[in-house]
């Protein structure tokens, strides 16, 4: 009974005080916590300081931490904290560090306002973030020139580029022949696409190199590549293999779509959509088709009468589509939601050469009869300029200037009095006029 007794009492006392041990042990044995977050400290730039676009934010900042750093990252973000420069990241040898680092940020498309500054340093288990506004003031968007092409040999394009006092040079040579042109002012690139046997090729207006050529698939005597146009920086091309294609800047694939027994021809973006005017070669239909730009995939669809010369955004989701049939210029409001058409002005007798927009009220109209002006409030439509048939047409909206090519001369037209500002003659007829700007 005794011998029960002082067992019980040494399970009692004991069992507890070695649990207790137990617990001393194992949390000893583990790795001391660390809660506490590095400190940051941004020297400079100071708050609200001002860049002008293009320029280098220089940042002086001091971080240190109780046990290490494991890395520091500086970066430039806008006001949603998204980065408008590359970042630069440090990784420090001790637990305090000072770092001064430039960064370029030069981005012509950044628009001016507030952005940050933000530090942000780790030790491995904890990571903070400072942030430092500053606010830079966006470059003045600018005209920079025209563009325009020569075929004068069978297997060679001359591309040429008229500045702002109207200084004509030629800045590429390429071994192609011309479909259609495209620029983009965003990638400073002017798209020049073949026709029979030409590539379609990137040519880069700062460089004038080729910084990206997609292969054409001779078809003689049809045309491959048939349309191309650019927006936001991507560029979008037709060809006669029934495929469309999107492209990026550095001319990576973001887009393919198969249009079935139709093959794609003039083409257009808006929006969240891509227009296409499809043509079947056994029946000769026609069709304007909207894809989803994003996925590629099909939208709409609606029966089409002519053969698209060019596309206008009108405004909201409105489109003025002009195009040709047969010899028969037509000109065409399509309401793209609806997917609709009306004709809201009968046009002269002769065929659509050329299109532009000026404003989503204001269009300028290549055509064979002269140019043509039609303003659509009003639905007035005038004669901008009688007997000069512009093949190419485009609107300069800094300088408010039409620049028409006709013929073998190019012709500066102030909008809206239409005085002749300028003219420039060439050797040989002028193809692909296109403007283009800083951004």
């Amino acid at each position: 009974m005794m011998l029960e007794k002082t067992t019980k009492c040494i399970i009692t006392k004991c069992v507890p005080l070695g649990f207790v041990l137990l617990l001393v042990l194992t949390q000893s044995c583990k790795k001391e916590i660390d809660n506490e977050l590095p400190k940051i400290d941004i020297l400079t730039p100071s708050e609200n300081k001002l860049f002008f676009i293009p320029d280098a934010v220089t940042i002086n900042v001091e971080v240190t931490d109780n046990k290490a750093l494991e890395y520091v990252r500086l970066t430039v973000t806008n006001e949603n904290y998204v980065s408008v420069a590359p970042a630069v990241v440090r990784y420090p040898d001790a637990n305090t560090t000072t770092i001064s680092q430039s960064i370029v940020v030069d981005d012509p498309q950044l628009a001016s306002g507030d952005y940050y500054v933000v530090v942000t340093a780790s030790d491995g288990g904890n990571e903070k973030s400072a942030y430092r506004k500053i606010r830079f003031y966006g470059l003045e968007r600018r005209y920079m020139g025209a563009v325009f092409v020569d075929d004068a040999t069978s297997n060679q394009v001359n591309v040429y580029l008229v500045d702002t006092l109207y200084n004509k040079q030629l800045i590429s040579t390429q071994s192609d022949d011309f479909g259609a042109s495209a620029i983009s002012s965003r990638n400073q690139a002017y798209y020049l696409m073949g026709n029979v046997t030409g590539d379609m090729q990137s040519v880069a207006l700062s460089s004038s190199g080729v910084d990206w050529a997609l292969p054409a698939q001779s078809t003689p005597p049809a045309s491959y590549f048939t349309g191309v146009a650019t927006y936001d920086g991507k560029v979008y091309i037709s060809s006669y293999d029934r495929k469309i294609q999107g492209v990026g800047k550095a001319g990576n694939g973001i887009l393919s779509i198969e249009t079935g027994s139709y093959i794609p021809y003039a083409i257009h973006r808006q929006g969240d959509a891509l227009f296409s005017e499809q043509r079947n070669s056994s029946s000769g239909q026609k069709k304007l088709v909207q894809y989803y730009e994003a996925s590629g995939g099909f939208k709409k669809e609606i029966s089409l009468d002519i053969e698209v010369v060019e596309f206008c955004h009108r405004t909201g989701g409105g489109v003025l589509v002009f195009g040709n049939n047969g010899s028969q210029g037509v000109m065409k409001d399509y309401d793209a939601e609806n997917n609709s058409f009306w004709e809201p002005h009968d046009l002269p007798n002769g065929k659509v050469l050329s299109a532009c927009r000026v404003d989503e009220n204001n269009f300028m109209i290549g055509h064979e009869s002269g140019v043509l002006w039609y303003r659509y409030n009003a639905n007035s439509l005038v004669i901008f300029k009688t007997g000069v048939q512009a093949t190419g047409i485009q609107y300069n909206d800094v300088d408010n200037i039409i620049v028409v090519a006709t013929g073998s001369e190019l012709k500066y037209y102030s909008f809206p009095s239409g005085s002749l500002v300028q003219s420039i003659g060439h050797s040989n007829p002028i193809k692909g006029i296109e403007v283009f700007f800083n951004k």
